[in-house]
């Protein structure tokens, strides 16, 4: 019972993609950030700025985490990775001093 379970699950990971492992993992390394950030602004605040700078602080974060996630699946990478590949700049030769 146990060795399949445990041949099922190395199963599911020889068959993720680690790109959305890492980005899941990121996300929560983010939101967990911000939340800390804004706990902090509004729990140890005195008065009410620290609390009006923590809630445009996490709209901007969130406003923001939205931008990114929806421009990163409007770009076509299949260019970028052709110009990449096509660049000599990693083939130039390094100044000397």
């Amino acid at each position: 019972m146990a060795q399949n379970i445990i041949q099922s699950i190395f199963l599911y990971l020889s068959r993720t993609n680690y790109l959305y492992v890492l980005a899941v993992f990121f996300f929560i390394f983010y939101a967990v950030y911000v939340f800390l950030i804004s706990y902090h602004l509004t729990r140890f605040g005195i008065g009410i700025k620290p609390k009006v700078a923590s809630f445009i602080f996490i709209c901007g974060s969130m406003i923001l985490l939205v931008g990114v996630v929806a421009s990163f699946y409007q770009v076509d990478f299949s260019g970028v990775l052709s110009f990449w590949r096509q660049s000599d700049l990693f083939k130039m030769p390094l100044p000397t001093q």
